[in-house]
């Protein structure tokens, strides 16, 4: 007489186990493999200007979306274009020499006026739900708008927005009292950030 083999079920945690690694390998959800970290949890440092001349928060862990400019009173490093629109509102001035940094590439900043800039994408904001994201070109930004949503734009209009939701229920999220002492750095030549 033979008997034949048993077959036992295989358990359930394994059953989900497998599956997991499937899905993981067959990568069904390409969108989230290509999620960037922001804010930087453990970034390197990419500025000597830490501090957000608004806000206070860590523009190394903002360094996607940091900013510097200056007006007739100083020269002002900060974490995101909605600090700008601070600044910018509390000194009755327009922001000059505008640099950004990139988003998908924190370490480089180039002129706000040769940025494309998405708003309003599913990627997290900096001050403001809203997000603006700075890209290099607009094939960037638009292939960025493409997967995560948002408008693209240019600098102005980015700016003229963060204006806008200064007067909005969230207006004083992450505003300080500003000293001039607050925001005095190094000296920073024109067009250049740190």
């Amino acid at each position: 007489m033979s008997i034949a083999p048993t077959r036992r079920p295989c358990s359930p945690l394994l059953t989900v186990a497998v599956v997991l690694l499937a899905l993981v390998a067959l990568n069904p959800f390409p969108a989230l493999a290509d999620e960037v970290e922001h804010p930087i949890m453990k970034p390197e440092k990419v500025t000597e200007n830490s501090s957000c001349a608004n806000c206070g928060m860590d523009r190394n862990m903002w360094a996607r979306t940091r900013y510097s400019f200056f007006d007739s009173k100083d020269t002002y490093y900060t974490c995101s274009i909605n600090c700008v629109a601070v600044i910018s509102a509390k000194n009755n001035e327009d922001p000059q020499g505008v640099m950004v940094a990139l988003y998908l590439e924190p370490a480089r900043v180039i002129p706000a006026e040769e940025a494309y800039f998405v708003v309003g994408s599913s990627a997290p904001g900096t001050m403001t739900a809203n997000s603006k994201l700075a890209f290099a070109s607009e094939a960037d930004a638009a292939a960025f708008a493409e997967k995560k949503g948002g408008k693209v734009m240019r600098f102005p209009e980015a700016l003229a927005i963060a204006k806008q939701e200064l007067t909005g229920k969230d207006s004083q999220h992450g505003m300080k009292e500003m000293r001039h002492d607050d925001t005095k750095t190094a000296p920073m030549p024109h067009g250049q950030m740190h």
